[in-house]
């Protein structure tokens, strides 16, 4: 309820739904995690990393909005080249959408890029890389539907997974926080709780990476 924007604020209403995102990905892989599925979890979670990377980005220089509006627009022209070469799936939509170049001369922004401009490539080389074998379904990711023994495999590991969770939910809030971060400042919304709230999280931080 404090937060004011018009549909012609087109900075605020990108955070609104980068916030919405992150949120339901994080309730989401909550509810994962309680029920020991990690794997999918990490996946939710590289979602959530990606978003706020992004956020950052346009956060730090609002013109950056452009550069993800080009990206949009490149996957739209791929679309319709697709359609043109009637590849299979998409002949169906011949005649019933436009079908001409409509955003030519865009430039691709890799996330490796976003990082930078949102000086976060620390976070990239670490969560995300690592997140991203659980979506690609690396080696690293196939070795964990196994159990080992002298490097055999001796057993599938369908079981709960619990022996990461503190790590994963580190990486979450930190995450989560972030994104909070730059909507409160963007809405100028005033919160005393939540610096004592980030207070905690780096405390937690440290007691997780001991751990590990």
């Amino acid at each position: 309820e404090k937060v004011k924007v018009s549909s012609n604020d087109y900075i605020g209403c990108f955070f609104i739904s980068c916030n919405n995102r992150i949120h339901k990905n994080f309730q989401s892989s909550l509810i994962l995690l309680s029920r020991g599925l990690e794997e999918p979890a990490r996946i939710l979670i590289r979602t959530m990393l990606e978003t706020v990377v992004i956020a950052q980005a346009i956060f730090k220089d609002h013109e950056n909005y452009n550069k993800w509006e080009s990206n949009q627009k490149i996957e739209a022209n791929r679309l319709i080249d697709d359609i043109n070469r009637k590849k299979k799936g998409l002949v169906q939509l011949k005649g019933k959408v436009s079908t001409e170049k409509l955003y030519p001369n865009q430039t691709k922004t890799h996330i490796s890029d976003w990082a930078r401009l949102a000086d976060m490539e620390e976070e990239y080389n670490t969560a995300y890389r690592v997140l991203s074998g659980n979506v690609h379904f690396s080696y690293r990711s196939y070795e964990q539907d196994f159990c080992f023994e002298n490097g055999k495999i001796v057993a599938i590991n369908v079981g709960p997974q619990m022996e990461n969770q503190r790590v994963i939910i580190t990486t979450m809030l930190d995450i989560m926080l972030r994104m909070i971060r730059i909507f409160r400042v963007y809405f100028q919304i005033e919160d005393e709780a939540f610096n004592k709230i980030v207070e905690q999280l780096i405390q937690f931080q440290k007691i997780a990476l001991q751990e590990k």
